[in-house]
């Protein structure tokens, strides 16, 4: 017995050639695929800069006080030691190349002896402001020295 009933289709008529009828799917994916890459973003730019805007300002200041690099002990998570680093290493070298014209002679001095101290701070990878300042130059090479006189003496 065959059957008079013939099922209609889903899709209208006049939609069905239609090759906009895939946009609000296309359109979906592509949000998904989007907030995927901002997830991805976010985490990338967590590694790296931490989320802490008050303990990356602390870390630019001691780099600019000619303090070591010396973690606060209240700064037990993660996120809080990305941000101090972040604040000490990059933005705090930021700062003195920004702030170098105005900084203090002797400011500027220890900050060099600092940095030539600091295993992390790459001489060859600062700014070429920082380098050729004369009064960086010469508190890096009393810090350099320093430095190879207690290594000599191990």
């Amino acid at each position: 017995m065959k059957s008079n009933y013939e099922p209609k289709n889903v899709i209208p008529q006049k939609y069905r050639n239609n090759p906009d009828r895939r946009r609000p799917l296309r359109a979906n994916l592509d949000s998904i695929e989007q907030q995927k890459k901002v997830e991805e973003m976010a985490k990338k730019n967590f590694e790296h800069y931490g989320n802490n805007r008050t303990v990356v300002e602390e870390g630019t200041k001691n780099r600019l006080e000619a303090l070591p690099y010396n973690l606060p002990e209240k700064y037990v998570l993660e996120k809080d030691k990305t941000s101090f680093y972040y604040g000490y290493y990059e933005k705090g070298t930021r700062t003195i190349n920004a702030q170098i014209k105005i900084l203090s002679p002797e400011r500027l001095e220890a900050i060099g002896k600092n940095d030539a101290l600091d295993d992390n701070i790459i001489f060859e990878q600062l700014p070429e402001e920082i380098k050729n300042n004369p009064f960086y130059l010469s508190g890096y090479n009393i810090g350099y020295n320093e430095k190879k006189t207690k290594g000599k003496g191990r």
